[in-house]
């Protein structure tokens, strides 16, 4: 009598298999899927852990460009690089 259900529970969870959540790690490899996994947590209000974890490599993809560039900045600055120069002076 109560073979049916724990059957039928038994064969849904195998045949929907396990989605295993994805670390930062391979999001911060690879940046264009963060960014997608993050879009569709988004759009579907979902916040499982591949969604925190796409979001949180996401903002620390966006930290490292971000000191990459000033860094590049701060070296044109202290060099001079960025003024403007007359005939080459």
């Amino acid at each position: 009598m109560f073979e049916y259900p724990r059957v039928a529970i038994c064969l849904t969870l195998i045949l929907t298999g396990c989605d295993h959540a994805k670390s930062v790690e391979f999001y911060m490899k690879n940046p264009s899927e963060a960014r997608e996994t993050t879009k569709r947590c988004i759009a579907h209000g979902d916040a499982g852990e591949n969604c925190g974890n796409a979001a949180v490599a996401v903002r620390r993809t966006a930290r490292i460009e971000f000191d990459r560039q000033r860094e590049a900045q701060m070296k044109s600055a202290k060099s001079g690089s960025w003024r403007p120069t007359w005939n080459g002076k």
